[in-house]
C-alpha cells in the first residue's frame, strides 16, 4: 500500500499543528470551530442534509459539523488511509473513505473543504474542483477555506509547520480562476479570522470585515 505524505504525520498530526502556532494564539480547535460555525450561519442553520468533509484529516471538523448540523448524514474523505482508519476506531456515525470512486455523485447539499488546496499540486486543482462539482447536488454549495498568503501571522504559522513543508499557499484570485475553469459559479469571497485571543472582544466586528483582504484565512463559496 502506497503511503501518502499525511500517512507519515498521522500519529503526531495534531501535536505538530499546535506547535506551529505562536503561544499567544488560541489552539487549533478554535479555528476549526470558527469555520464550521461560519458555514452553519451561511446555510441558515439547515439540518437533515448530506455533508461531505473533503480532506477530513484526523476528523476534528467532522465532530464539530455533527454538533451543528443535527440529523445530517456526514461523510468524510481523506487521501490518507491512516487518517481514515484512525477516525473509524472512534465511535461515530460518519461514512468514511479514502477512495474517491466510493463517493456518490450528486449526493451532497454541502461540501466543506478546509485547508486542502495548498497541499495539492497546482496542476491537480482543476481535478479536485471537478470532483467536488460532481459530488454536489444541483443546488448544493461548496465552501473552501484557505490560508491568506498576505497575512503575516498566517505566513509565520505556515513556515513553522512541518506539515506544510511541501505545501504552497494559493491566492484567492488563482483559486477563483481554477474554479471558473471547472465551470463552477462564484457565489462569494470572504476574508476571515481577523482577531487573536487577546482581542476576542472585537470578534463581533468580523462580519463587517469580510471584504478586507487581511484576515488569516479566506472562504470561497461556489455552486454548480
Amino acid at each position: 500500500m502506497k503511503k501518502t505524505e499525511f500517512d507519515y504525520f498521522s500519529k503526531d498530526y495534531n501535536k505538530l499543528l499546535k506547535k506551529s502556532f505562536p503561544s499567544a494564539l488560541e489552539e487549533v480547535n478554535y479555528f476549526s470551530s470558527y469555520k464550521v460555525k461560519l458555514i452553519y450561519s451561511l446555510t441558515k442553520n439547515k439540518k437533515n442534509i448530506n455533508i461531505l468533509d473533503f480532506g477530513c484529516g484526523t476528523g476534528t471538523s467532522l465532530k464539530i459539523i455533527s454538533k451543528y448540523f443535527k440529523s445530517s448524514k456526514i461523510w468524510g474523505y481523506d487521501v490518507s488511509k491512516k487518517f481514515i482508519k484512525k477516525i473509524q476506531k472512534q465511535k461515530n456515525n460518519f461514512k468514511l473513505t479514502s477512495n474517491l470512486k466510493k463517493i456518490p455523485a450528486k449526493k451532497f447539499d454541502l461540501i466543506f473543504v478546509s485547508m486542502v488546496f495548498h497541499h495539492v499540486v497546482k496542476k491537480n486543482h482543476h481535478k479536485i474542483l471537478s470532483y467536488c462539482k460532481k459530488f454536489l447536488k444541483k443546488d448544493g454549495v461548496l465552501y473552501i477555506f484557505e490560508h491568506n498568503p498576505i497575512n503575516p501571522v498566517t505566513n509565520y504559522v505556515f513556515k513553522n509547520n512541518p506539515i506544510d513543508k511541501n505545501a504552497e499557499m494559493i491566492l484567492p484570485k488563482k483559486l477563483i480562476n481554477k474554479s471558473l475553469e471547472a465551470k463552477l459559479r462564484i457565489v462569494d469571497l470572504k476574508y476571515t479570522l481577523f482577531f487573536p485571543k487577546q482581542l476576542y472582544f472585537l470578534r463581533f466586528l468580523e462580519k463587517f470585515l469580510f471584504w478586507l483582504p487581511l484576515g488569516a484565512h479566506y472562504l470561497l463559496t461556489l455552486r454548480k
